[in-house]
């Protein structure tokens, strides 16, 4: 749903994430995988430059920060073509769709999941059929995962996810 193709590369930005994204879903649908060896901007910058990692998953802030520090210092040439960048972890910065597209042509996906369910959502569109909206207040419902909440509540809007409009389930709120 990302565009991730098989045998790809995909950097993960920080180890902790191996939690929601264990290496055996990774190697069964066949990616090239890897962490940075050090969990700095300035890492991620030198990881893209040097592998050539098309897909980044990392926390939002992060990846804005390391955009913006690229652009400072004159590094985005160095960025592989057309990144993907899949936010996890922290709701996603708002701003960070438009600032990858407008600094280096890159794709902002919005991943929320948690490590008791795994991934649910991707740009607010469920992720498993499992998963259950239960109205609460206004246009806020509760996430439920095969009958347990997962303590999330999200809007629920027609207008649709900032990274893909069909996605109704607002994870960055």
């Amino acid at each position: 749903l990302c565009g991730v193709q098989k045998r790809e590369q995909v950097l993960f930005t920080y180890p902790p994430l191996v939690n929601v994204f264990p290496h055996q879903a990774l190697d069964d649908y066949g990616v090239e995988w890897s962490f940075l060896e050090v969990s700095s901007r300035d890492a991620l910058i030198l990881a893209l430059a040097e592998k050539r990692a098309r897909v980044v998953v990392g926390e939002s802030s992060f990846l804005r920060a390391t955009l913006e520090d690229a652009q400072r210092t004159g590094m985005l040439d160095l960025f592989p073509e057309s990144p993907v960048f899949i936010v996890a972890g922290t709701p996603m910065y708002l701003a960070l769709p438009e600032l990858a597209a407008s600094l280096c042509g890159g794709v902002v996906h919005d991943l929320y999941g948690c490590q008791e369910f795994g991934w649910l959502t991707l740009d607010g569109i469920p992720l498993r059929q499992d998963i259950t909206l239960v109205p609460v207040e206004d246009d806020y419902a509760d996430l439920i995962v095969g009958g347990l909440p997962t303590g999330d509540r999200f809007p629920v809007l027609d207008t649709g996810h900032q990274c893909n409009r069909e996605g109704k389930i607002i994870t960055y709120a």
